[in-house]
């Protein structure tokens, strides 16, 4: 437009000359000059909707950067909003319980389920009373579990006996297994001392109405079943000791002696 309107007023400065000396016509110099006023008014409109443009781009850029700060403070509130909607574990270790139904509401604080730590396990044993004065700290248990054998040590014996057992804390020594369950049974073989050699008779009736003093032995021969004196000593759940009074070889009667217990001989029949 500006090149243009350059050029209309070379030619209306030329032809203003000419149109004084009656050289070209009225006419056509007033051509020339009205284009010339059109094409000036052309670039005073263009370059006023042009500022005006440059206005409202400049609005419209504040608008948008403003739009674009409450997006993303929008985002923030969002991702925040979505952070308090993840539930994080305090520890590391297996989750055992979740007791929640979809679409249950739980507040704050609420407990959610409970997560085992696997190599922190403990094992809860219930011991016979008998045994309560032989039982101590640091004496060690073992257990086969998936045909693999694992050591555990005593950490706590409880003084209080319930129903004829008291409670005793172990944890595992060495290699932890790993496909233990809260609650889960174990059968444990707990060492109340050194190996060592003994004569041992399986439990039975007879020990309720002797008391572990005498019992009746069987003869060589089958025939019959003499009363000896005899002195016990440790037991277990299986064997009871046979201290004094018996020896290797001897056939003992072990069941009940509720019948006998005024008598010196049984005789055996078959």
């Amino acid at each position: 437009m500006e090149y243009r309107i350059a050029v209309l007023e070379r030619q209306e400065s030329r032809q203003a000359r000419l149109a004084d000396n009656n050289l070209v016509s009225r006419e056509q110099y007033e051509s020339v000059v009205d284009e010339l006023d059109y094409q000036r008014r052309i670039l005073e409109n263009t370059l006023a909707r042009q500022y005006l443009e440059d206005r409202i781009r400049v609005d419209r850029l504040a608008q948008i950067e403003s739009q674009v700060i409450k997006l993303e403070e929008n985002l923030k509130l969002s991702q925040g909003s979505f952070e308090n909607l993840l539930v994080r574990a305090p520890i590391a270790g297996q989750l055992t319980s979740l007791p929640v139904d979809v679409g249950e509401n739980k507040i704050r604080g609420e407990r959610l389920g409970q997560i085992d730590v696997i190599d922190q396990y403990k094992v809860v044993a219930q011991v016979d009373e008998y045994y309560v004065t032989r039982v101590a700290p640091d004496q060690s248990a073992r257990f086969t579990l998936a045909g693999q054998q694992y050591q555990a040590r005593v950490i706590k014996v409880y003084p209080e006996i319930s129903n004829s057992t008291f409670q005793v804390d172990l944890v595992f020594e060495g290699e932890v297994p790993d496909n233990l369950r809260r609650g889960q049974t174990l059968q444990l073989d707990l060492t109340l001392g050194n190996a060592v050699e003994a004569l041992l008779l399986p439990l039975g009736g007879f020990l309720q109405e002797t008391g572990g003093n005498w019992v009746f032995v069987v003869d060589s021969g089958g025939e019959y079943a003499l009363r000896r004196d005899v002195r016990v000593g440790r037991r277990n759940n299986r064997y009871v000791e046979a201290v004094e009074g018996l020896e290797p070889g001897d056939r003992v009667i072990t069941s009940s002696y509720s019948q006998m217990t005024q008598v010196e001989r049984v005789q055996l029949t078959r």
